[in-house]
C-alpha cells in the first residue's frame, strides 16, 4: 500500500481512509479540550467539533468509489482523547484507516488513545521517538498495530517508561518495539499491563513485585525475555484480570498462587507453559469470576473445576452485573469435553451434569447462572 503524504500544517493530526466500490463510514471518538477542532474528511466535506470537556463521536460517509482520503484534524494539541472505531454499515463495509509515521507523536495533550487495529481495516504506525512525546498519556491501547508485514511500528528503549502518568498499556504484534531491562520495574504507576508478541519486551525476575496491577496479560510464541519466578504472580493481590497465552515464556505460577488472588474476575489460560501450574482447587474461595477460559485441560481437570463451581454456586457475586458468568473450555484441538451427558441429575456427578445444573438452575435455587463454551457445544441460560 502506498501512503499519501500531506505536510502543509505541522499542527495537524492526520489519518488516512481507504475506500472501495461501496459506501464506507469512518467513525472516530474524540475530546477537544479547548476552542474548536475542524475535521476535513478529504473529500471536500468538513465538521467542526467544539471543545465541551467530554468525548463525542463523529462519523462521515464516503461515496462508493475506490479512493484514498487524507483526513485532517487541524489542531493536534487540542485533542485529549482519540478513538477509532471498527465501524460497520448495514452491508458490513468498513473504512480501512491508518495513521502514518510522525502523526501519533503530535498528540502531546492526549491522556487516552484507543488506536486498536484488526490487521485488515485499522492500523497505527509510529516511529522511534514518537511515544516519548506523549507525556500526558494515561491510557495507550495500540493492539494489533500493523497493517502488513512491511509496515511496522518502532519504539526505542526507555520510551514507554518515560511516560510518568501511564496506568494502562496494551501493545501487541510489534516486533520492533523495545521495552528494555528495568523499564517495567520502574513503571510503578502502571495498573494494566497487556502485551502479546513483543519479542523485544524484557521482564526480569523480580520486576513484577514492584508493580501493583489490576490487569496482567502476557503472551506470544516469540517472547524470550519474559522471566517471572514462582511466587511473583501472587504478589499482585489486587489482580482482576490474569491472562496467559503461549508457551514460550519463562513464567512460573505454582499451585496455590491463583487461590490467593481473591479479587480475580477474569482468568484465561491458553496453551500455557507447563510451569504455569494452576489446579482445580485454586478455584475454591474465588467468588467474583465473570469469565474463565481454560484451554487444553483434561476432562478430569474440567470436571474437578465444575464440581467446585457447583459446590459454591450460591456464593458467586455477579460483580460485573452481567447476570451470568462465562466458562470457556474450548481449545485448538477441539476434542476434550467434560464427562457425562448434559442432563439433570440429583445430585450431579459428572462434568456435563454440573453444567446442566449451573446453566438451568432446575431446582430454582436462585444462584447466578453460568454460560459454557465447550468443544462439544455451547450452553446458555434460558
Amino acid at each position: 500500500m502506498t501512503r499519501p503524504t500531506s505536510r502543509t500544517n505541522d499542527f495537524a493530526f492526520r489519518i488516512f481512509a481507504y475506500t472501495t466500490a461501496a459506501a464506507y463510514i469512518l467513525k472516530v471518538g474524540l475530546t477537544v479540550i479547548t476552542g474548536n477542532l475542524t475535521i476535513s474528511w478529504g473529500d471536500g466535506s468538513a465538521n467542526t467539533v467544539v471543545g465541551v470537556g467530554g468525548p463525542v463521536d463523529v462519523s462521515h460517509t464516503y461515496a462508493a468509489a475506490v479512493n484514498t482520503f487524507v483526513v485532517t484534524f487541524d489542531r493536534a494539541d487540542r485533542i485529549s482523547y482519540f478513538k477509532r472505531y471498527y465501524y460497520t454499515t448495514g452491508s458490513a463495509h468498513r473504512c480501512a484507516i491508518t495513521s502514518n509515521l510522525g502523526e501519533i507523536g503530535k498528540l502531546v495533550n492526549a491522556y487516552k488513545l484507543e488506536l486498536t487495529s484488526d490487521n485488515s481495516y485499522l492500523d497505527t504506525q509510529f516511529m522511534v521517538g514518537e511515544i516519548r512525546n506523549l507525556k500526558k498519556a494515561q491510557y495507550l491501547d495500540l493492539r494489533h498495530s500493523q497493517y502488513s508485514t512491511s509496515e511496522k511500528s518502532s519504539m526505542g528503549a526507555g520510551e514507554i517508561s518515560s511516560l510518568p502518568l501511564l496506568t494502562f498499556m496494551n501493545l501487541t504484534y510489534m516486533p520492533q518495539v523495545v521495552i528494555g531491562p528495568g523499564e517495567i520495574r520502574s513503571m510503578t504507576q502502571l495498573q494494566y499491563l497487556y502485551t502479546y508478541e513483543l519479542p523485544l519486551l524484557t521482564i526480569d525476575y523480580g520486576d513484577l513485585p514492584h508493580l501493583n496491577l489490576l490487569g496482567l496479560s502476557l503472551g506470544g510464541y516469540d517472547v524470550p525475555n519474559v522471566h517471572i519466578a514462582a511466587g511473583e504472580t501472587a504478589t499482585q493481590s489486587n489482580l482482576i484480570n490474569l491472562w496467559c497465552f503461549g508457551a514460550s515464556m519463562d513464567w512460573t505460577i505454582n499451585a496455590g498462587e491463583v487461590a490467593t488472588l481473591t479479587k480475580l474476575q477474569d482468568l484465561e489460560l491458553y496453551n500455557v507453559p507447563a510451569s504455569i501450574n494452576v489446579i482445580p482447587t485454586d478455584f475454591i474461595g474465588l467468588y467474583d469470576f465473570t469469565w474463565i477460559w481454560l484451554a487444553n485441560w483434561t476432562a478430569a481437570q474440567l470436571d474437578a473445576v465444575l464440581a467446585i463451581i457447583y459446590a459454591q454456586r450460591m456464593l458467586y457475586t455477579d460483580i460485573a452485573g452481567f447476570g451470568y458468568n462465562d466458562f470457556d473450555m474450548t481449545d485448538d484441538g477441539g476434542v476434550t469435553v467434560p464427562t457425562g451427558i448434559y442432563q439433570d441429575a440429583a445430585p450431579p456427578t459428572t462434568g456435563m451434569e454440573y453444567i446442566y445444573k449451573l446453566v438451568n438452575d432446575p431446582d430454582t435455587e436462585g444462584f447466578v447462572p453460568w454460560e459454557f463454551f465447550t468443544n462439544g457445544g455451547d450452553y446458555s441460560p434460558p
